[in-house]
Parts: structure tokens; sequence; C-alpha cells
């Protein structure tokens, strides 16, 4: 869906900035920093866990993308971009009013996938669960002009990749192939499990897997589970609103805003009444201010606009960070169906090159069948207690506690249930 940041830019340059930003109201003197390829991954590390949906309260203002502040905000490629301000209220926006709005409204089940650039399933240093399929719940709650969403995903324990030291050179062998074979379940799927009751993994005993992460000095585990036995959860939240309005009716439901500290957000209404493109760039400004204070002016060619934020480097335009399609759906049986696919863009390094990329197909259900289709898959993954709704993550996908005011089931529910005191 067009809100959920599933969910972009790296951790090492969003400190430097953070940094830098308070470090500028104690003195005038900028430190330098040197712009390496570390940097680079580092930037895309943190963007891709936007996608993933796994960004835990992000400050929505910034210097670098502050509609209220026409010297600091990005304005995209032309004026056109923007919605018009005049003759209305943003506060008067009901977006239940577009169809689109009103269908993403209540419990989604989803079916998920997150790829590398290279097509394969993500592999993450400091998450060691699976990404080829996963589940994701999710609320969503429109009221006015607000939108608000709430999500837990549900990951299974490492069991068919092993995460190599270079994920490019991953290859997946004939023989895991075959070890993916196994009985089938009462819902048709075959288990991962073989017949042996042994996980297996593309190159080989689940063991294996855990044994060469712990030797390249790797994340096993998060909290008290067994590498390859337990798998693992993470929750979300979403708040946002419209902030500029349009008074032409073919703009009806569209929303802007800022995301995060550097990037700016658009979401359009397309289709026929049946999907949301959602879309985020890094903004000139941000790009400016990176090239001038966090590279400490390498080339020489900034220019002070308004010390110590506002500089021009010559960057006149937003770079794409990520791409979103959501399609709604439904068939003869009845059953909503909203499928996602967005693509993550470099943004540095080689700019435009796709570095990752998902695929959500979810479902809407009532409460009952949310609640008990997440047990179900508790149990199928093997997720501890203890570990429901204990997770969530800073901008640097470190694992930090979910404050969701307990776990469990119990304690899950409460909280997606949030969605709809808004």
């Amino acid at each position: 869906m067009a809100l959920s940041f599933t969910n972009l830019t790296i951790k090492a340059v969003l400190l430097f900035i953070l940094l830098q930003y308070c470090s500028n109201h104690a003195s005038a003197v900028s430190p330098t920093k040197v712009f390496n390829e570390k940097d680079v991954e580092s930037l895309n590390t943190y963007l891709k866990h936007v996608i993933e949906g796994d960004i835990a309260d992000i400050p929505f203002n910034s210097v670098f993308n502050n509609k209220d502040t026409d010297s600091f905000f990005f304005t995209g490629n032309s004026d056109s971009r923007h919605l018009q301000y005049s003759d209305c209220d943003p506060e008067d926006v009901v977006l239940a009013d577009s169809v689109q709005w009103e269908k993403e409204e209540g419990y989604w089940i989803g079916d998920l996938t997150f790829l590398m650039w290279n097509g394969d399933p993500n592999i993450s240093d400091d998450w060691p669960y699976m990404y080829d399929h996963y589940k994701g719940f999710i609320t969503g709650n429109v009221q006015g002009n607000k939108y608000r969403q709430r999500n837990i995903f549900l990951y299974p324990p490492l069991a068919d990749t092993c995460p190599s030291s270079s994920k490019e050179e991953m290859k997946i062998s004939k023989k895991g192939r075959k070890n993916r074979k196994g009985k089938k379940n009462k819902k048709g799927r075959k288990k991962r499990n073989g017949e042996n009751g042994v996980r297996r993994t593309l190159h080989g005993t689940m063991n294996d897997a855990c044994t060469a992460l712990k030797s390249e000095g790797k994340i096993t585990v998060v909290g008290n589970g067994t590498c390859g036995v337990n798998g693992n959860t993470k929750v979300f939240r979403a708040d946002q609103e419209a902030k500029t309005c349009s008074t032409n009716p073919e703009r009806q439901g569209e929303i802007e805003g800022p995301f995060g500290s550097l990037t700016y957000t658009y979401t359009t209404l397309v289709g026929r009444d049946n999907a949301l493109l959602y879309q985020v760039f890094i903004t000139k400004s941000a790009l400016n201010y990176f090239e001038a204070v966090v590279l400490g002016d390498p080339a020489g060619r900034c220019i002070g606009i308004n010390p110590p934020f506002v500089y021009d480097c010559g960057y006149t335009e937003d770079r794409i960070l990520q791409s979103q399609l959501t399609t709604l759906t439904s068939g003869p049986d009845g059953v909503q169906r909203r499928t996602r696919t967005a693509q993550i863009f470099d943004a540095f390094g080689v700019i435009g090159m796709p570095v990752h990329a998902s695929f959500y197909r979810e479902y809407k259900v009532d409460e009952e069948e949310f609640r008990s289709v997440m047990l179900e898959t508790q149990m199928e993954y093997n997720i501890l207690d203890e570990d429901m709704g204990a997770w969530a993550s800073d901008e640097s996908n470190r694992a930090v506690d979910g404050d969701i005011g307990g776990t469990g089931i119990d304690a899950v529910m409460d909280f997606l249930n949030t969605s709809f005191d808004l």
C-alpha cells in the first residue's frame, strides 16, 4: 500500500547528518567526512529497511524537507509535481472519499518476499531469518485526512539460504533444490523439512549455515531463540496525514510529505480506482548538504547559501529511491486482495541501479481469522512467546525494543488494533 514503508537512505549517512546537525548548533566549524564504499553500502542498507517496513519511529520533518521552510524543502523536478495550496485546507481532506483509501481499512494478511539486486532472497547481517517467504499482519485505518498503519512481520528460522560472506557469489546448488522436497501439510503446501526431519539449506544442513554465521562473527539469533530452530518478529508503525491539497478533482486523494530526515514522498491514485503509486525521493537540499558538509566539499564546488544547513553544490533535482505500486483487486470469491511491488534504487553509487525489490501478496480478513492465522504462523515458525512483538528496528536496522507494552499474541493484537484508535 502506498503509505507502508516497506517498506530508503544509509545508516552511516543518516548518522553523519544527524551528528552534523547537532554539532553545527554548537560550533561554526564543520567537520569533514571522506565518502567511501562502506558509506554507500550503509546508505542502501538503510533505504532497504524502509521498504521492508521495519524502520521504527522516524521523525517526519527536518531542515531538508520541511514544506514550511522555503529555503530547505525540495520542490521536485518542477512546480507541477506539487499539489495546489490555494483555496483548500488539508484539514478538510477526507481520504475515504477516494475508493483506494477506503479499501485500505481493515485487517490484512500478507505472504511476503524481499529480494536483493540479483533476484536472490535478501540476506541481512543484522537479522538472521528468512526473507524468501515470510508473513505480514497489517491493520490500516483512515479518518479524515489521516492514515494509520500497524504491522508485525513474522520470519521463519534461517533455513533455505546460507548467508555467505560474499552475497554476490551465492549460488544455488541442484542438491539444495532437491532438499526442499518434503511432505505436504494440510493446506497442500510442501513443508520445508525433509522426510527425515532435518532442516536443509541451499548449501547443506541448517547446522552448517549457523556454524558459518558464527565462524564469521555474525549474529546468529536475536533474543533467546536458537539459530535455525526459532523464527522471530518485528513490529512497525506508520502515521501520516494530508499536509497539502488540491482543488483539482483529478488529484483527489493525493498525498505528499516528508518521511524521515532526508526524503520526500508522493502518493498518487492511479488506474481505475484500484491502484496507488507511492514514490520516495532524496531531496536536492539533502544531496547538497551531504556533499558540502558530510563529504567536506571534496570538489570545492559548494556555495554556502545559508550555512550551516543550506548549500548549493550543483544538485537541482531529486533522486528516486523507491517506487511502489499497490493494486487492489477482488474476485468472484469476494476476497479483497492487495498486491504490492516495490523497487529500491541506488542514489549514490551507481545512480538509478535497482538494489532491492519486494513482492507482497495480501488479502483482507476479519479479526478472528487474522488472529487465528497469526497464531498458526507463530507455531509454524516456532517463534517464542517472548519474541512475539518484542523487536523493532532502529535506523541502522539493529533490533531494538518493540515497545508495544508486552509480548505474546494478546499484546500484539492490542498493538495492531491501535490503528483503529485514530
